[in-house]
């Protein structure tokens, strides 16, 4: 892949009620980030470079060896990206070996390396980084500009897939999901100033999973078994401040069968893949797009004929990905016009 030209992205509209799917000139799978107004996005090409097209210019930002796999993740605050790269990602499978770290500013042709880790998100602006480094267990918050380093020490020793999720309410206060010895979930805060956790959310359910977006000072949880004869979904909306020992939680949600989850947050809603049934006898689950307003606590099905497995989101672009494609569920910037992108009018 050579070039991706931003003016040269179009949406084509499936017959996937409410889905379209994303087409560009060049491979689907090599795109890497993509903003809702479709003027900036970042690609990786076979021979191992990882680029930037921007006002019809296209920029190489890293070079490596061919078939070197690039990811990327953004925040809310949309000011800059993480890039992570992966040089042995076709030879060497390894779950938790570490990539190198990047960061740039969204739309800038300068990258700066942060280090090596599997990197979870950015916060407070998009001034912080944090880093999971599965051979030490530790979770590392750290400052982009300075490199101040905050260190969690994680308990989880049971599972080499497990994935923490993070946050940061201050400098000194941050966010994160664990699991104790007995293999039992909980969502913590941690004060650095006096060294303390305190249990946000423990899971009661048997054999469960956790986790969680922080958004306008609310935690919100999806908690959910992993038991195919015990099977239970729930969503909770606990408030950061003003609440004592957290002891107030909001349960917005609930259902009977295990939700796949992969819960995604914007300012607004929150998206996880919902399960609609589940068939026991071959253990197949038909799934749909689930939306929950954060001010209402309304909940949306976006119907489509996918059986959609995970949700990402991008800028303002909701984004499914399915057997190699990639499908718009919803963006708040754009209209779609004869598979063009048009520009909402203000």
């Amino acid at each position: 892949m050579q070039y991706i030209i931003s003016a040269l992205i179009l949406f084509s509209v499936l017959a996937q009620a409410n889905f379209v799917e994303l087409q560009t000139k060049q491979a689907i799978d090599n795109l890497r980030y993509i903003s809702s107004d479709g003027k900036t996005t970042y690609y990786q090409t076979r021979s191992g470079d990882f680029s930037l097209s921007t006002n019809y210019k296209s920029y190489v930002l890293l070079k490596n060896k061919p078939l070197t796999h690039y990811q990327t993740k953004s925040s809310l605050a949309k000011k800059k990206i993480i890039i992570s790269m992966d040089s042995d990602f076709f030879s060497y499978n390894n779950f938790n070996e570490y990539h190198d770290i990047y960061v740039s500013d969204i739309g800038s042709k300068s990258v700066k390396k942060i280090g090596k880790g599997i990197p979870l998100g950015l916060h407070l602006d998009d001034d912080y980084i944090s880093i999971y480094k599965p051979k030490s267990n530790q979770i590392v918050f750290q400052e982009v500009k300075s490199k101040r380093q905050l260190k969690v020490k994680l308990f989880n020793k049971i599972s080499p897939y497990f994935r923490p999720d993070t946050a940061m309410i201050s400098e000194q206060d941050l966010i994160y999901n664990d699991i104790n010895e007995k293999g039992e979930a909980a969502v913590l805060s941690y004060s650095n100033i006096d060294k303390k956790r305190t249990a946000i959310f423990k899971s009661d359910i048997a054999n469960s999973s956790l986790s969680f977006c922080y958004v306008d000072s609310k935690v919100i949880i999806l908690e959910k078994s992993n038991n195919s004869s015990s099977q239970v979904t729930n969503i909770y909306f606990i408030d950061a401040f003003n609440n004592k020992n957290y002891k107030t939680k909001d349960l917005i949600y609930s259902s009977t069968y295990n939700d796949i989850g992969n819960l995604v947050c914007t300012s607004k809603n929150i998206y996880f893949i919902k399960t609609i049934s589940y068939n026991s006898k071959i253990n197949s689950k038909k799934t749909q797009l689930a939306k929950i307003n954060i001010k209402s606590k309304n909940l949306k099905i976006i119907k489509s004929d996918i059986n959609p497995t995970q949700v990402i989101v991008m800028d303002d672009l909701v984004l499914v990905p399915k057997n190699g494609k990639i499908y718009l569920a919803e963006g708040s910037a754009n209209k779609l016009t004869n598979d063009k992108i048009e520009k909402t009018k203000p």
